[in-house]
């Protein structure tokens, strides 16, 4: 007989009553989205709901960022640029270990959080003296297995909180807010108004906030949950942590901007001359109607010489209307990528003015080279390959789930002294 089974259903019907009575002040994700009172079953209806994934997002896209001038688009540095702004360092953390013992109303501007304990972002809590360490291969880390829900009573909570200062220069235009990955699931509040929600853990969300931005010091609060229904899909075998494990920044775009963009080389039958197709997805944000603009893209090698360019019209665009528009760029014997010699040209994308002017500038790297199978055989560039790879968990000995660009070098130095050429990134999307 289980003595603690009926202790335990004692304790979940108890705070089940707490949760229906007591839930608006706990969560209250904001007036203005709901016209109810919150309740558990509000609740259940975002961490057991694998229909409900996400809330208020912009749609994926490749990692980005614009800049402000072509010579720091072409040094590659994305810290340099002025129009991002990183979220990472320390923020005022509390943890809990369950929404109701969670802090009631943290993200309101005004709550005092001097007694909080500080927490390095990106980072997990359990890494850093909060929770407790779990390795598992096949079962789950909570009982009892019973998808899509989760424990009520045993779910920790990780509460966030910084501040942050707009800068001047980045007035009228569109900002957004990235999420590298956050785990299991979290909500986000600016300034005391709900931005949105988030399941997808080891994916990017990203949200337009800049209607609840202000000039000057801005307040960013974020309640991150341990499990949810996606806790289910993720039993891998791994080490499991939480918290706001990858970065976290901001970025500043015109009012049209390239939202998103694909970049797609290949080379002809004789693997001598390349051809770089480039699709770019441009979103009027703003503007009542955008003004004509065109899309240059230049090619430019690891010396920072240009060596081709092309350009495309872009039509005007009503407000939150979308144009795709699309460049082939053939490029002459091109130097060709391959495991031994991964030549990485510099790809330049330029949403250009009827002036000629720059009005956005991104960037990305392309290689040129061609994967292909013939009678059962894997060719690179022509060349038969035998793979020999390894899987790669993200994991650091000191900070569990959040790897240092450093330590990722040293692995993949390691990997090419041992003869690896692939890598199985073993179980999930890994850190852009």
């Amino acid at each position: 007989m289980n003595l603690l089974k009926p202790a335990r259903l004692i304790h979940q019907s108890i705070l089940r009553f707490a949760f229906l009575t007591a839930f608006p002040a706990l969560l209250a994700i904001s007036p203005s989205s709901y016209s109810q009172e919150l309740t558990w079953e509000k609740l259940s209806s975002y961490i057991e709901n694998p229909e409900m994934v996400g809330e208020n997002q912009e749609p994926p896209h490749v990692p980005l960022a614009p800049y402000e001038s072509l010579e720091s688009a072409i040094d590659h540095d994305w810290e340099t640029s002025a129009w991002q702004l990183p979220l990472d360092g320390d923020w005022r953390f509390k943890y809990a270990m369950n929404i109701l013992e969670a802090p009631q109303y943290f993200w309101q501007p005004g709550y005092d959080t001097k007694e909080w304990n500080n927490i390095k972002v990106p980072g997990t809590w359990q890494m850093q003296g909060f929770d407790h360490l779990t390795f598992r291969n096949i079962p789950m880390e909570f009982s009892p297995y019973d998808p899509p829900r989760v424990p009520h009573d045993l779910n920790p909570v990780g509460s966030y909180v910084r501040n942050f200062f707009l800068p001047a220069t980045w007035k009228d235009r569109r900002i957004f807010l990235h999420f590298d990955g956050v785990k299991s699931c979290y909500w986000v509040w600016i300034n005391g108004h709900y931005v949105g929600f988030d399941k997808g853990s080891m994916d990017a969300a990203e949200w337009d906030v800049t209607p609840y931005l202000k000039d000057g010091e801005n307040l960013l609060a974020v309640r991150v949950m341990r499990w949810c229904d996606g806790s289910y899909l993720e039993d891998q075998d791994m080490w499991r942590f939480a918290g706001i494990t990858r970065n976290v920044y901001l970025f500043a775009t015109p009012n049209t901007h390239i939202r998103d963009f694909s970049l797609v080389t290949d080379l002809d039958a004789a693997y001598r001359n390349g051809t770089l197709k480039v699709k770019a997805f441009v979103h009027n944000y703003g503007s009542p109607k955008s003004a004509a603009l065109n899309l240059l893209a230049t090619v430019y090698d690891t010396t920072g010489k240009a060596i081709t360019k092309a350009s495309t019209p872009v039509s005007s665009l009503f407000q939150g209307r979308e144009n795709t528009v699309e460049l082939n760029i053939p490029v002459n014997n091109p130097f060709i990528w391959s495991d031994e010699n991964p030549y990485l040209y510099t790809v330049i994308l330029e949403l250009r003015n009827a002036k000629n002017e720059p009005v956005e500038i991104l960037d990305s790297k392309a290689g040129f080279r061609k994967v292909e199978i013939k009678d059962g055989q894997l060719l690179v560039n022509g060349v038969p390959i035998k793979l020999k790879g390894t899987n790669r968990h993200e994991f650091d000995y000191q900070l569990g789930s959040v790897v240092d660009p450093k330590r990722l070098t040293q692995e993949l130095i390691l990997m090419k002294k041992l003869n690896i050429n692939a890598i199985r990134t073993s179980h999930y999307p890994n850190d852009p």
